[in-house]
């Protein structure tokens, strides 16, 4: 498999989600509830599981978080969205992961992996349908600028991964430094520092770490 792949820009360079047409029109879900909704969706990839909270959704959509809870409140009993928590075995963490039940309808990707039209646009064309923000992107490995990740994408991954790495700790030693390691070049894989954190963590002290 080749590491050629098409690189996005501008507006989708972050990521992007699939807003179905009917879930737009439905006459039971008001302004907020559908704003809230497809904000969910831009987060989700190729998956259908995101990790946004409720500081983050109200700073991005300028919001209050009672209507976000409400809305979401009316989402799940309506089926758009299952609420679980994202660490139940953690009491004193509150945050939720929202599943889109509805996505496993889609078949879009695996159709345009299958499909013979793709061969004949090019061999080297990958597609990725792993869930989570970065990787919804086709990127060019060769040309591709690093786009410092938020912390909800860190935290998606780590949970993803089940790595034991405080996301806290982490992005904040990382966003000071620039997202610079100790000879100062810049990260180029935030994801493979995750890993190398994730595999130290065992005899990790507090006082003695070090960019990496």
């Amino acid at each position: 498999m080749s590491d050629n792949k098409i690189e996005l820009y501008g507006i989708f360079s972050c990521g992007y989600g699939i807003i179905p047409k009917k879930l737009m029109q439905d006459k039971q879900l008001n302004v907020y509830d559908k704003c809230i909704l497809a904000y969910m969706l831009s987060f989700t990839g190729g998956g259908n599981v995101c990790f946004p909270s409720y500081k983050k959704i109200a700073e991005d959509l300028q919001i209050s978080e009672p209507t976000i809870s409400k809305s979401l409140k009316k989402l799940s009993m309506n089926g758009f969205i299952k609420i679980e928590k994202l660490y139940p075995e953690d009491k004193l963490k509150h945050n939720n992961k929202y599943i889109l039940s509805f996505l496993n309808e889609v078949p879009i990707l695996n159709d345009i992996k299958s499909h013979p039209s793709l061969n004949k646009v090019s061999p080297l064309v990958e597609l990725s349908s792993n869930n989570n923000i970065i990787n919804n992107n086709i990127i060019n490995n060769k040309t591709k600028k690093f786009i410092p990740p938020i912390k909800e994408e860190i935290e998606q991954y780590i949970h993803e991964k089940n790595y034991n790495v405080n996301v806290d700790t982490f992005f904040e030693y990382y966003n000071e430094s620039g997202w610079k390691d100790l000879d100062g070049k810049q990260v180029k894989n935030w994801k493979q520092k995750v890993i190398t954190w994730a595999g130290r963590s065992k005899n990790f002290k507090k006082d003695n770490y070090k960019f990496i």
